[in-house]
């Protein structure tokens, strides 16, 4: 009885951190025609109106993949309305996946990157460091799923902080806190193939 045990607690060693670290790995995800994600935006402006940009125009955006690309939809009532909005596409699904781009895969916990790019009307340098600080669990209106809480440090007056899940092969939450507003965009509903 006792060998028995034994040869047990030497499979569990074993299957157990294998569980683990499968759970704290992911590859860049595939997407297919159907796949779709509906997402609302929530603005604070700290002094300042709203900026007209697309993903601050509607509460809601609707993002479906088409013909092998994603196609977004502004969503108001029961009415769908398709709009060119690329930032919506970038902060859910991580497309241009640029090296700007939110998410390095494979993801792994504590995995780190940075880059140095370019912004603004009159360009200045922007120096860019990210990290995997955890595997948790985070809380979206859809239920709760396993997610990367994935940190983004620009400057002292930009950080985001976003969550993405392998289930949902999307970014579920991210939220942008800036010196003039403050930005989170939360995953609501979601279908996609396994």
């Amino acid at each position: 009885m006792k060998k028995l045990f034994e040869a047990l607690m030497g499979v569990l060693c074993v299957l157990v951190p294998l569980q683990i670290s499968y759970g704290q790995q992911a590859e860049a995800p595939v997407y297919k025609d159907g796949d779709l994600w509906r997402v609302k935006v929530e603005v604070v402006h700290k002094g300042y109106t709203r900026s007209g940009q697309c993903d601050e125009m509607y509460p809601e955006y609707l993002v479906r993949w088409e013909q092998g690309k994603p196609k977004v939809y502004r969503v108001s009532g029961t009415m769908q309305e398709e709009i060119d909005c690329p930032s919506i596409i970038r902060d859910l699904l991580n497309i241009p996946s640029d090296e700007r781009g939110w998410l390095n895969f494979p993801l792994s916990l504590n995995k780190a990157w940075s880059f140095r790019y370019q912004s603004g009307r009159r360009p200045i340098w922007n120096y860019s460091e990210n990290k995997v600080m955890a595997w948790e669990k985070v809380r979206t209106p859809k239920g709760e799923f396993d997610a990367f809480k994935i940190e983004r440090i620009i400057n002292p007056g930009l950080s985001y902080y976003l969550w993405y899940s392998p289930a949902a092969k999307a970014i579920i939450v991210l939220q942008r806190r800036a010196t003039l507003s403050d930005r989170t965009v939360t995953l609501v509903d979601f279908n996609v193939s396994q």
